[in-house]
C-alpha cells in the first residue's frame, strides 16, 4: 500500500478522521478510513511552475513537453474532457470531506456497490473505497489507463475479498475495512449496455461523482447515463 515516504501508514481504523492532505510534484497523500493512500496525477494545463509559485521568473511554455503535455494526446478519444482526468479538481476534495464528516452519507456508500462517473485521477472514488464502499471508478479509455489503473494498484492492500465484486471487472482491495475498487472505460455518449456487464449494472446501488459537468455539451450525456444507472431494471433503490 502506498505510503507517504518515512510516514508509516497508521493502524486505527476510523472513518471520521481529520482529512490531513500532502502534495508533492505529481502525487497526493490523503489519510482516509485509517489509512494513507497516495495518488499519482499530471496538472496539464496548470501553467504556474514551481519558480512562479515562489516569486522567481516564470518558465518558457513553448517547450515541446509544454505542448504536448501527455502521450494520451495521440489517443483516439483524448479530448478536452479527457485531459481534465489527470488532475485532482477541488471537487474531489469535497467529497472526501463529506464522506469522510458526514456520517449519514457516508452510510449510505459504504459496503454499498458504487460507480464514479468521470472519476479522473481516482482520488474520491478511492477514498470511498477506503471507507469500505465497492467502488467502479469510470472515466474515457486514456484516463483509465493513465491514471486509474496505476492508482488502483498502488493502493491496493493485501485484505482478501470475500467475494468477487463485479462480472465484467476485477476489483482490489483497498484499505483494511472491507472496500474495494476496479476501473472501466466508460464513454457517457455510448449506451451503457454495450460497455457494461449486464449484471453489473444491476449491481450498481450508488452513483458519485464530482467536478464531472463543466462544459455544455457533457450535461446531456452526463445526465443520460445516470438516468440510465438510476433506471435500469434491480437498481429501484440507487442513491445518487
Amino acid at each position: 500500500m502506498a505510503t507517504l515516504p518515512e510516514e508509516p501508514t497508521t493502524a486505527t481504523v476510523s472513518r471520521a478522521e481529520p482529512t490531513t492532505t500532502t502534495t508533492e510534484a505529481d502525487k497526493t497523500w490523503v489519510t482516509c478510513g485509517g489509512v494513507r493512500l497516495c495518488f499519482s496525477h499530471n496538472d496539464v494545463g496548470d501553467d504556474t511552475s514551481d519558480r512562479d509559485k515562489q516569486g522567481g521568473p516564470a518558465q518558457d511554455d513553448s517547450s515541446d513537453d509544454e505542448v504536448c503535455p501527455d502521450v494520451s494526446f495521440f489517443d483516439q478519444q483524448f479530448s478536452i474532457e479527457a485531459v481534465t482526468g489527470f488532475k485532482i479538481w477541488e471537487g474531489s476534495f469535497a467529497l472526501i470531506e463529506v464522506l469522510q464528516h458526514c456520517p449519514a452519507v457516508a452510510a449510505r456508500i459504504i459496503g454499498k456497490r458504487c460507480i464514479e462517473l468521470g472519476a479522473g485521477t481516482g482520488a474520491a472514488g478511492l477514498c470511498a473505497s477506503a471507507l469500505g464502499t465497492h467502488v467502479l471508478l469510470t472515466d474515457l479509455a486514456p484516463v483509465v489507463e493513465r491514471m486509474l489503473v496505476p492508482n488502483i494498484e498502488q493502493n491496493k492492500s493485501d485484505v482478501v475479498l470475500e467475494s468477487e465484486v463485479w462480472t465484467g471487472v476485477e476489483a482490489s482491495p483497498i484499505g483494511v475495512l472491507g472496500g474495494s475498487a476496479a476501473c472501466l472505460a466508460l464513454d457517457w455518449t455510448e449506451p451503457l449496455h454495450t460497455q457494461l456487464h449486464e449484471s453489473d449494472l444491476d449491481a450498481v446501488e450508488v452513483v458519485l461523482a464530482a467536478d464531472t459537468v463543466w462544459l455544455q455539451s457533457l450535461v446531456e450525456p452526463f445526465a443520460n447515463t445516470v438516468a440510465g444507472l438510476l433506471q435500469h431494471p434491480g437498481n429501484g433503490s440507487n442513491d445518487s
